[in-house]
C-alpha cells in the first residue's frame, strides 16, 4: 500500500556530498561544516572555493581563484547586447536564465564554467539594474573583492 505524503515529505530528490539538511535539528551543513561557521569565518570567495573544491584554499590557490573571478567578472559585449534586447518588464530571474544560458554556450571545462558563473552573475544583475534605471554601467573594479563589486552597483 502506498501512503500519501504531501509535497516531497519523505522523498529523496537527490543525494549529495555537498550539503546536508537536518530539518528536525535545524542544521544545515556544507561539506560537513555547519553553515553558521562558514558564514561567520569566511569571505564569499573563500566559501565559493570551499564549495567547489571541498577544502579551504592555500594562499596561492586563493590568489589564483580570485584572479579567475576578476577575469570572468567582465561581461562580454555579446551578453550586453542580449540583455539590451530583453523587454523591460521581464523579471530578473528571466534575465538571469537567459544570460546564463548564453554564457554557458561557451566551450570550456565545467570547473571554469562554474567559476565564470559565480563571477559574472552579480555583473549581470547590476548591469540590468542600472540599465532599467537609465544609469551608467559600472565596470567591475579589480581592486575590490567580489561582494564589494556587486554592492557598488
Amino acid at each position: 500500500m502506498i501512503m500519501y505524503q504531501p509535497g516531497l515529505k519523505g522523498v529523496i530528490a537527490v543525494e549529495t556530498e555537498l550539503s546536508n539538511i537536518d530539518g528536525a535539528q535545524g542544521i544545515l551543513t556544507y561539506r560537513g561544516t555547519e553553515i553558521q561557521t562558514i558564514i561567520q569565518d569566511y569571505s564569499f570567495e573563500e566559501i565559493a572555493y570551499f564549495l567547489l573544491h571541498g577544502k579551504n584554499p592555500l594562499d596561492t590557490e586563493f590568489q589564483a581563484f580570485q584572479e579567475n573571478l576578476k577575469r570572468y567578472r567582465i561581461m562580454p559585449a555579446y551578453l550586453q547586447q542580449i540583455i539590451d534586447q530583453l523587454p523591460e518588464d521581464q523579471s530578473m530571474m528571466d534575465v538571469l536564465r537567459t544570460a546564463i544560458s548564453a554564457v554557458s554556450t561557451q566551450e570550456s571545462a565545467m570547473y571554469d564554467n562554474a567559476v565564470q558563473l559565480i563571477a559574472i552573475t552579480p555583473t549581470i544583475i547590476a548591469y540590468r539594474f542600472n540599465q532599467l534605471r537609465k544609469k551608467p554601467v559600472i565596470t567591475p573594479n579589480d581592486n575590490l573583492d567580489h561582494v564589494a563589486n556587486f554592492m557598488i552597483k
